[in-house]
């Protein structure tokens, strides 16, 4: 094929694991055969905008953030997106999943005339709903039928999530791994020690955390764990990157038990690798993780990573992954501690040979778009 194919992904380009996923493989096709543009839903300057329009891709915005009831969102969402289709041709629509409602953008790009259109569940819920959410959402999985050309999820367990029964059943779906830049986490005294002095961090034990600020990754959990931490390991301290609309309220309780001078608020930042090698140890309490690419992250830059079950288990790729049964935080707290003087390593070989290497996933994608642009 000698045109370039045109894919539009459904990714809101903020902090969160699906854009970095998108934006990452954005910068690794070649753009001379493959052009993404992103679809997002509020008109706002978002985190990985001045990086995407590098690549030359653009911004497709349906402004919907007026619209406050989740029904008649999507169904504005659905109406404004074929409109929007049908004045912007695209050869693959990419519909990056959090919940099966995102059906309508598929609904949208089959009734615009869009070629090919995939549905990626980037996440796994929990399941606890209402009865009329759970309802809402067994109806969306059965409208995906007809209206997706393929399903690709990040993990079995996001697929079990998001699509239908059937397509389940019958496995019908393909696992496409988050991936990582792996060579970007190899370990350096000298970056962790530059990047321990930039945190203030001399000999304290430092915990951290890297994810928004919302529910399912239950940061409450993370200072009810770290109060504790405390009480055994007095030097230590607590470094939480991300954003979100939970931080106000993660903040007061940092403030009401009197942790304000432990606890380092840092915001969103593109130094992952290096502020990981300033960590002591990781903590990944979720309640739900379609994968959990922090998990990832942490494992190939060699720190020691605690997790709630919530991680599902192909996300345990190497020793220093640590399961901790139950919610008690007392136990979290010891399992935490006792990893203190642990021999510091990477394991950049085992995440690339675990496929997780990112370089090898943005070729196979676009492999892939070419491909599916031919149909």
């Amino acid at each position: 094929m000698s045109k370039v194919v045109k894919v539009l992904h459904m990714a809101p380009l903020g902090s969160g694991g699906i854009s970095k996923l998108t934006v990452t493989i954005n910068g690794l096709i070649d753009l001379k055969k493959v052009k993404f543009d992103y679809l997002v839903f509020k008109d706002e300057k978002t985190f990985y905008e001045d990086i995407v329009y590098k690549y030359a891709a653009e911004k497709k915005l349906v402004d919907v953030s007026k619209y406050k009831n989740k029904l008649l969102l999507y169904w504005k969402k659905y109406q404004l997106t074929y409109k929007m289709l049908l004045k912007n041709k695209y050869d693959v629509v990419h519909v990056d999943a959090s919940t099966p409602m995102d059906v309508v953008i598929g609904m949208a790009a089959k009734k615009a005339g869009v070629n090919y259109v995939i549905i990626h569940s980037h996440i796994a819920g929990d399941n606890k709903h209402s009865w009329f959410r759970s309802f809402y959402f067994d109806v969306c999985r059965r409208k995906m039928i007809g209206v997706f050309d393929d399903y690709i999820a990040i993990s079995d367990s996001a697929a079990e999530f998001m699509f239908p029964t059937s397509i389940v059943k019958e496995k019908k779906y393909r696992i496409v791994s988050n991936g990582i830049v792996a060579d970007e986490y190899h370990y350096d005294e000298t970056v962790r020690q530059e990047w321990r002095k930039r945190l203030n961090i001399e000999n304290e034990f430092l915990v951290g955390h890297v994810g928004r600020f919302s529910k399912e990754k239950n940061h409450k959990f993370i200072i009810e764990v770290f109060s504790r931490l405390i009480q055994i390991v007095p030097t230590a301290k607590l470094l939480l990157i991300g954003e979100g609309g939970l931080k106000p309220e993660i903040e007061k309780l940092v403030i009401e038990k009197g942790l304000s001078e432990k606890v380092i608020f840092y915001g969103i930042s593109h130094e992952i690798p290096k502020l990981m090698l300033a960590m002591d140890a990781f903590i990944f309490p979720s309640h739900y993780e379609g994968l959990g690419i922090a998990a990832v992250e942490a494992q190939c830059s060699g720190l020691p990573l605690f997790c709630s079950k919530g991680i599902p288990e192909a996300t345990r790729l190497t020793p220093v992954f640590n399961y901790v049964d139950g919610a008690d935080p007392e136990n979290w707290a010891r399992a935490i501690a006792s990893s203190q003087g642990a021999e510091r390593k990477d394991y950049v070989d085992e995440v690339k040979n675990a496929g997780f290497d990112i370089i090898h996933i943005a070729k196979e994608m676009e492999e892939y778009y070419i491909e599916k642009a031919e149909k």
